[in-house]
Formats: structure tokens, sequence, C-alpha cells
């Protein structure tokens, strides 16, 4: 495992663990990686490739050191697997920032998580976007995202448990698949959807 300061764009190849440590420059999962993030700061952004795996085994932080003014993204076109809490600083105290992920690929929950701000001082510009697919596997109850969701197009997919959403459900959203939700939800709920 490593345990780095990352600091200059790069993009990696192989098995690799990350245990610890911040991620300050754009960093990326390549298409034949497979990452383990145990833990540690996302500053800036992680982009998973189309094929790249990465998993998200306990808890990490978005833009947890001051000022909290950074736009720390993680961004999806392969595969996440969530086993982990996230919390994002972005913004604490209003300072500015934000905390975004973007899954276009496969988010997959496999035990009952969190996403969330760091605490009821700060401003919620978390952000998840899901036009991908969102799936809840694991765990026998709740996965939470606290943050404000958009589902442009995205497929929700629960075949255990429940998804609740306690942020604001953003945008027009287009919801497909068979998904145990709890949520305000505004938008359009596809034909073939189950809610």
């Amino acid at each position: 495992a490593f345990a780095l300061n990352w600091n200059g764009p790069s993009i990696l190849n192989g098995n690799l663990t990350l245990a610890g440590g911040t991620i300050d420059t754009p960093l990326t999962v390549a298409s034949n990686a497979v990452v383990t993030w145990l833990g540690g700061d996302l500053e800036s952004s992680l982009t998973v490739a189309q094929g790249g795996t990465l998993t998200i085994s306990n808890s990490v932080t978005f833009d947890a050191s001051s000022p909290y003014t950074n736009t720390a993204s993680l961004i999806n076109y392969g595969t996440v697997i969530w086993a982990g809490t996230i919390t994002s600083y972005a913004d604490y105290g209003g300072q500015g920032g934000a905390a975004i992920i973007d899954n276009a690929g496969l988010w997959e929950s496999v035990a009952d998580n969190t996403i969330q701000v760091y605490s009821y001082y700060s401003v919620s510009t978390g952000l998840f976007i899901n036009t991908g697919t969102l799936e809840k596997i694991g765990g026998t109850s709740t996965s939470y995202i606290n943050w404000g969701f958009n589902n442009d197009g995205g497929t929700l997919e629960t075949p255990v448990g429940y998804f609740t959403f306690s942020g604001n459900w953003n945008g027009d959203n287009l919801v497909y698949g068979n998904a145990s939700v709890s949520a305000n939800i505004g938008g359009i709920i596809g034909s073939n959807a189950v809610l």
C-alpha cells in the first residue's frame, strides 16, 4: 500500500492500494487498473477510465484541507465499488469549493454506506450525478446519499436494501430500473422504471 501526497498528474496501471495521503492533482485509474482506496483526501480530480475499477473500502474525504475552497471530483466511466463513508468538507463555513461525483459507469453500493457533508455547519455543495448505473447490491438496510442528486437518464437498481437521498434531487431526471428509494423526486420516471 502507498500513503502518498500525490502532487503530479498521473495515470495508474495495474493493481495498487492507496492507504491515506492527499490527491492534490488529477489522477486517472487506467482501463486495466484495479485500485483500492483505503482512505485519504481528494483535493483535485480522480477519474476511473472505462474498464478500470476503484474500490472505496474505508472512509475518504473530499476537500478536507482548509480553506475548503477546492472542487474535488470523482468521475467514473468504469466501476466503483462503494464500501466506505465519503465525507465532503467543501465549502465548510461558506468559504467556497464543491464536491462532485459524476457516475457515467457502474457504481455499486456493497454495504450500508453514507455520502455526507462534514457537519451541520457546512454548506451542502456536494452533488452526485448519475448517468450510468447506481446499484445497491449489499448490506441489509439503507445507503444514504446526503448530497444533491441528479439522475440524468441513469439507472437505479436495488436488488437489496434502499437508497435514501437526503439532499435535493436536482435537475430534470429520467429514472430507469427497479429501485427502492426515499426522496422528494422531481422530474420524469421512465416507463420501464419501478420505484
